[in-house]
This record gives C-alpha cells, structure tokens and sequence, in this order.
C-alpha cells in the first residue's frame, strides 16, 4: 500500500468499514468514498474492486470521454432518424441518449467525488449480478438524511422501476409510486420532448413479463430442496449438494447450437444437452414460440465439463421433451398453464413449416393461440401474426358438423390437422371440412 497521510488512512477506513453493523442491518454492505461515477446507475467506490450497479433502475446509456458534449449535440440535430437508425435490428436496443447524459449529470450531483455514501444490497441472496457488480441500494445523504437515490432516480424520471432482472424485495411501493408521481408529471423519459428511447411501455412489458416468472418461480418452488434458480448465489451454491440427483433449473437460457445455457455469472454457466429422437428440434422449436426468457429444465445433474466446445460448471441431462417447460399465470383466473414442447411425429409438420409445403396434403401440429369466428368463416390461428402465418379455415358450411363451437373448443390447445396448404393473399391457409380432420392432442 502507498504511504498514506494520517486523514487520508482515516479516510480510507471509514471507506472500507462499514459503520453499522451487518447484525443490525443484514442488507448492508457499507460506507464508502465516492471513486468516481460511470453513468446515472453505475458509479465506483474506495475500497470495492467491482463498480456498483444501482438496483431496479436503468437509466439510458450515455456518450463518455472528451467528445461526449459534441456527441450528444450530433444526436439531437436529427433525433427521430438516429432513433431509427439505433433501433433498426432490435426495437428494444440500448443506445447513447441524450438523456442518457442528462442522467450521469444527475447522478454526479448525487455522488460528487470524495462523498460518502452506504450501499445495501436486497437480501443476502442476492449481492452480485451477472458482471460481478455490486447490485445495491445506494443512499446519499441530502439535508443531513439518507435517502435513497435509486428511488430518486426514477421519480426525477432518469429511470422506470426496471424489474428486468427482478422485482425490489425491500421498496416495491416505492419504486411504483416513484414512477407513477413521474409520469403523471411528465419528468424526464416520460416527458412528450424526452430525448430517449422511444417504447418504454413495451420494454416494461417485457420487463414484468421476466419479473412475474421470477416471482412466480420462488412462489411455487422456492421451498424445494430439488427445484434451483441459477441467478440466486444460495440456490447456485447448493448445486454441488445435487450432484447426481434429478433436480429442475430454472432461469434464463441461451440456444448455442444444441447445448442450452443457464447463466449464473459471465463466468458461471450451467448446460443443458438432450438426449432422445426430436428433442432438441421441438425445444428450440418451442422456446422461439413461448416468447419467454426463462425456462424449467428436468433432469439429472452433473459435474460440468466440455460441451460444444464451451467450458460448465454443471450440466443437465435432460431425456424427455416434456422436462422443458414454462409456466404462465392468470391472476384474473388465479391459475397456473404449463407449457411443454411438442414433439412431432416422422410425418408431420410443425405450422411455421407449413409455407413450405404449398399445394401438398400434409399433417400439421401446432397450439392454436388465437381464434375468431365472423360468421361467414371461423379462424384457427397459430400465431398473433395472423396475416402472415398458417390459418386453420372452417367455411359456414361446414360448421355445423362441429359438435362444440371450433373457435372455443380448440383454443389454447395442441392440434394435430390434415389438410392440403394453399395460399390466401401470400399466407399458408388449410381448409377444413369437419371435425375428421382436426384433433386435440393434448
């Protein structure tokens, strides 16, 4: 360590120790010296190797270096194109704003160099996150008090409550009132001339979409010794204790070619291989349909080692399509789907298949997701994008042969349908005649 002057290596004591202690507040991590801040949810602290990733906030992405100010006056010359530009392969990408700059201006009033501030973390589950940052809480001290600036932080409107890697345990009310008080004051991103992303009511739609599968995760599994969240660093440590046991994982996947990836950390991964005729075909096929982002795998577990040409800590032997699934709830309903892939049979097809076999008479499987009846003609369909995928047509004629109405007597579930393909205004369509044709699977 260099030669330090006796206030500075009191300084950086207090930086380094905590002043309450962890029995009185398990969630705390400490009391440090602001190092420097990144940007309005990442800053660096005296006496912590990892910056700190601010909890349930995610402020825009912003410009750095000696050219950020002549970068952000290049944005807001022509702002709708280059959103458009930014946007153009992934409507939900992270971009430079000039937000983004407004938020690190925010945040470096909050956090000036030198400042002390305490870092919390949500539970003591639940300390670092996939970079091996810090996920925290952290407080400054304004007019003598603690307060909070991740809450802050969304309701000055540098931020929504961001629950993309889950929900606050501690200050959910918080965070929802924060960002309803913004909203309805039109602070920053939700502002009619915010200079920001563009969609934030569809990215927090995929955001509660993650956070509710969470939440629904620890509702249903949380007190199985058999049942493991990769993403919690408890959950992740008793790993090692299931060794050779059948065990369901859940959490975030990644298709790399066959092989599924659970990621715990960046450097922390679990795989997932199959073994069985179709599996691997029907789970990919399945994982691209349920527009989810995690995944319950089944199987046995296993040290981990060489797969696709990748280093794992463990892997999962999953032998069966149906140890692959998701689950939905209904809070209306107060019940619980579960979904499975669907193995097709030699002579099948799947329905996203079907363009392809324009004119031939085929057997086609698939979920029907989406029906409509207009009277003259009843609607099938496997997908929303209804225009441009396979529909299932029953004419009028034909519809009384139907013992139960066919738009309620096979919505939401697995079908098995013959029929010739053909085409209706460039989309695949296959008419049906009666119920010989069409039949529930599941």
């Amino acid at each position: 360590m260099r030669h330090l002057t006796h206030c500075a290596f009191l300084a950086f004591l207090l930086a380094c120790s905590p002043l309450v202690s962890a029995d009185e507040n398990p969630c705390l991590v400490g009391e440090y010296i602001v190092e420097s801040v990144a940007d309005g949810d990442t800053i660096r602290v005296v006496g912590l190797e990892e910056s700190i990733r601010f909890l349930c906030i995610d402020t825009e992405e912003c410009s750095k270096g000696p050219d950020a100010p002549a970068e952000v006056a290049a944005m807001l010359r022509d702002y709708a194109s280059y959103v458009k530009e930014q946007t153009r392969d992934d409507p939900f990408a992270k971009f430079d704003t000039p937000l983004g700059w407004e938020a690190k201006r925010f945040a470096e009033e909050w956090f000036p160099k030198g400042s002390l501030v305490r870092i919390e973390i949500d539970s003591p589950a639940r300390r670092t996150g996939y970079y091996g940052r810090v996920l925290g809480y952290v407080y400054a001290k304004r007019n003598g008090k603690w307060i909070n600036y991740n809450t802050a932080c969304v309701r000055a409107g540098m931020s929504p409550y961001f629950e993309k890697y889950g929900r606050s345990e501690r200050f959910e009310a918080a965070f929802i009132a924060a960002e309803r008080d913004a909203r309805i004051h039109g602070r920053g991103i939700w502002s009619p001339y915010a200079m920001g992303y563009p969609n934030y009511d569809d990215r927090i739609g995929w955001w509660s979409r993650r956070s509710a599968a969470m939440a629904l995760f620890e509702a249903r599994y949380g007190e199985r010794p058999d049942a493991v969240s990769v993403m919690n660093d408890d959950d992740w440590r008793r790993l090692d204790g299931l060794l050779g046991e059948k065990v369901i994982l859940f959490g975030a996947f990644h298709d790399a070619g066959g092989v599924f990836e659970l990621a715990h950390r960046r450097d922390a991964h679990a795989a997932v291989v199959f073994d069985g005729e179709g599996v691997v075909d029907a789970v990919q096929r399945f994982v691209r349909r349920v527009d989810r982002d995690f995944a319950f795998f089944e199987g046995t577990l296993t040290k981990g080692e060489e797969a696709g040409g990748r280093s794992y800590q463990y892997v999962l032997e999953v032998c069966d399509a149906r140890n692959v699934f998701v689950e939905i709830s209904d809070p209306a309903k107060g019940t619980v789907e579960r979904r499975f892939p669907l193995v097709l049979p030699e002579d099948h097809i799947h329905w996203s298949d079907a363009a392809a076999h324009m004119g031939k008479e085929v057997s086609v499987v698939g979920e029907i997701i989406r029906t409509k009846n207009i009277g003259k003609i009843t609607f099938l369909n496997f997908d929303n994008d209804f225009r441009n995928t396979l529909t299932v047509v029953i004419h009028q004629e034909d519809y009384g042969r139907f013992a139960q109405p066919p738009e309620t007597a096979f919505k939401s579930h697995k079908i098995h349908v013959r029929g010739t393909i053909t085409e209706h205004e460039g989309a695949p369509q296959v008419v049906i005649n009666g119920p010989d044709q069409i039949e529930i699977l599941d």
